[in-house]
C-alpha cells in the first residue's frame, strides 16, 4: 500500500491536504517516509501547485541523500492514472484495522 499511498500524494495536492495528518512515521519505511516529507515540503513551498515534479524532487532528493537512485526508481514508476477515492479508503481501512489489533 505504502507505493499506491507515496503515488497518490505525489500527484493530487488534494489528496495530500487530506491525508496529510493522518500520515505517521512508523506506517512507511524510512526511504517512503523521506519522500512523504519531500512531498509535503514540494506542496508547502508553492500553495498553487496541483501536482509534484518529479523532475524537482529527484533533483532535491539527490543532493541530499548519496543513494538518491532508490527514489528516481519510486518517483519514476508512479503512475498518473490514480483512485484518489479508493486510495484514501483503503488507508481509512488500514487504520481501522490496525486500531482493531491493538485493542484486541
Amino acid at each position: 500500500m505504502e507505493k499506491q499511498l507515496l503515488n497518490l500524494l505525489f500527484t493530487s495536492r488534494a489528496a495530500w491536504e487530506k491525508i496529510r495528518q493522518h500520515l505517521k512515521e512508523s506506517e512507511f519505511s524510512p526511504q517512503g517516509w523521506i519522500l512523504v516529507g519531500e512531498i509535503s515540503t514540494y506542496y508547502e513551498t508553492d500553495r498553487t501547485i496541483d501536482r509534484c515534479s518529479g523532475d524537482i524532487l529527484c533533483s532535491r532528493l539527490a543532493r541530499k541523500y548519496p543513494k538518491a537512485d532508490i527514489f528516481k526508481q519510486v518517483i519514476s514508476s508512479f503512475s498518473p492514472e490514480v483512485s484518489e477515492a479508493n486510495i484514501v479508503q483503503e488507508l481509512y481501512d488500514f487504520k481501522r484495522h490496525t486500531i482493531k489489533q491493538h485493542l484486541a
